[in-house]
């Protein structure tokens, strides 16, 4: 249930922070980008809060560079 309500609460944030700035946002691909990104922060915010074991965004980048930087770390 803390969890839903968790999840109700940062919706409506999200929406009042949209509201507050559309006005102030200048053109299409502005307001589409603004859009894309508060809507991909809530659906990364529902993941993690679903499934908190879930790699994150660091481990990825850990996972993808790490075999690139280790030769140049010193042991």
């Amino acid at each position: 249930m803390t969890h839903a309500l968790f999840l109700i609460l940062l919706g409506l944030m999200a929406a009042v922070v949209v509201w507050f700035e559309w006005r102030s946002l200048a053109g299409a691909r502005m307001k589409t980008v603004f859009l894309f990104m508060v809507i991909f922060s809530y659906a990364l915010a529902i993941a993690i809060t679903i499934k908190p074991g879930m790699p994150g965004p660091l481990q990825l980048w850990e996972r993808a560079f790490d075999p690139l930087v280790s030769p140049w770390l010193p042991p």
